[in-house]
């Protein structure tokens, strides 16, 4: 089920366009390997699975991620941190808190809109989201925080 009709078109019809058209082909495939077998079908934006799965997508899991509980309280005792810049109503360590559209009780969605001039931030973006961070700061007169990412191992090439 989507709200795309183009989907439903390219899924069931096939698309001109070749790079869409080997993506399709290889959905194809890899469900015929997994004997899966789909039917598109459209629904309207208003349709309540589609609002559902729209909320749902909002936020990546993956990127809902920090560091232990004490871990955090030790440095938060240091620092006293105001504000949880990337967080959601679930994993927001600090009362004030922006979050992604969709968080009933976050002080505001989308940081990067708001100012953090004299704050004292917590900050574990999504990884995604590490080096607009970094430029963000790089522009505070006043204001200060700790940064937290992960440190993923890669593999060698």
């Amino acid at each position: 089920m989507t709200d795309s009709t183009n989907l439903v078109d390219f899924l069931s019809k096939g698309s001109s366009i070749v790079k869409i058209q080997e993506l399709i082909f290889e959905i194809l495939v890899m469900a015929h390997r997994l004997y899966i077998t789909f039917f598109p079908v459209h629904l309207y934006r208003s349709d309540p699975r589609i609002t559902v799965a729209d909320v749902g997508s909002l936020e990546n899991p993956s990127d809902d991620w920090g560091i232990d509980e004490n871990s955090f309280q030790n440095l938060h005792r240091r620092y006293k941190y105001t504000i949880d810049v990337f967080a959601s109503d679930i994993s927001h360590r600090l009362p004030k808190y922006f979050a992604l559209p969709g968080a009933a009780k976050s002080f505001s969605t989308d940081a990067f809109y708001h100012s953090w001039e004299g704050e004292i931030l917590w900050l574990s973006p999504p990884v995604a989201l590490v080096i607009r961070t970094v430029r963000k700061l790089r522009k505070l007169r006043s204001g200060k925080g700790s940064l937290i990412v992960p440190a993923w191992k890669t593999a060698p090439f």
